[in-house]
């Protein structure tokens, strides 16, 4: 009897699908006719866009070296009452966008969720709503974004779900 670990298995085609996908884009912007998106308005947006292009963030030290491939980033931290003291610990991102390096300094933005946040998730009815509250753990990220060792511009990162970003270059 032939046996498969099941996770394995399933992500093939979506192995295959990802690799011609970077291989159809890989040097020159992509072709819109070959790729379907989930949401039709995210079709709609990326043709409607006259230039793009798509990057590979890492991971970076503070010197700018290669840390990993793995880009999310939480910070687990909890207030307490007089904590004045200085938290932030940075994490840096660099990209390569039309030739340059782009290096992000970022450290958490912990004034985005307030203390007495409270996250409701409904399951259906009523009934089958589960109230959390603050665990603490930030993934929203702003700094700047540095070229060439000047500051070029502001950003706000989420490492949330992946790496979604809003920089002003």
């Amino acid at each position: 009897m032939l046996c498969i670990q099941e996770g394995w298995f399933v992500s093939i085609p979506f192995l295959v699908q990802f690799l011609s996908f970077l291989a159809s884009s890989h040097g020159s912007n992509l072709q819109l006719g070959n790729i379907h998106f989930p949401v039709k308005q995210q079709e709609h947006f990326i043709q409607s866009l006259q230039d793009y292009e798509v990057v590979h963030p890492v991971k970076v030290n503070h010197d700018g070296h290669f840390l990993s491939h793995n880009i999310s980033h939480h910070v687990s931290y909890i207030r307490r009452k007089r904590d004045i003291g200085n938290k932030e610990n940075p994490v840096y991102y660099k990209i390569n966008h039309k030739g340059e390096n782009l290096f992000f300094n970022l450290t958490a933005n912990q004034d985005i969720i307030s203390d007495s946040y409270v996250l409701e998730r409904r399951y259906g009815s009523l009934s089958g709503a589960k109230i959390g509250s603050y665990s603490g753990n930030s993934c929203h990220l702003t700094g700047t974004v540095l070229l060439q060792e000047s500051v070029k511009g502001t950003a706000a990162i989420s490492t949330c779900s992946g790496l979604v970003r809003h920089s002003l270059l």
